[in-house]
């Protein structure tokens, strides 16, 4: 299920995060993760430490999250919320358990042990 994005996990997270609102970045600090996906374009510096997406990135990440937000809600549905749900996700995306996580925090859905 994760053809369509060919991104590291911590540039998937950033670009959630940016999504949710989360204009980041450490004063005098600029990583690895910001850097690429500057150059990849799908970000934008907005002054000083905060970014802003571009066109694409905007594009790419409303499609990302479309897809594995309502694929993640259905398996939740269908299965609850538990952790072999968490495992199934994981498993039928092929999203790490990182980006999952994110997802489902996003989502405000809690993973009952």
């Amino acid at each position: 299920m994760k053809e369509f994005i060919n991104l590291k996990d911590d540039e998937i997270i950033r670009l959630l995060r940016l999504r949710h609102g989360l204009n980041y970045g450490t004063v005098g600090k600029i990583d690895e993760d910001i850097i690429s996906l500057e150059e990849k374009g799908y970000i934008k510096q907005n002054g000083g430490t905060s970014y802003d997406f571009t066109l694409e990135g905007k594009k790419l990440i409303d499609e990302f999250w479309s897809k594995y937000s309502e694929a993640t809600k259905e398996v939740v549905k269908e299965y609850g919320a538990t952790f072999s749900t968490y495992e199934r996700l994981v498993k039928e995306t092929g999203l790490s358990w990182r980006v999952i996580y994110e997802i489902l925090d996003e989502l405000r859905i809690e993973i009952k042990p």
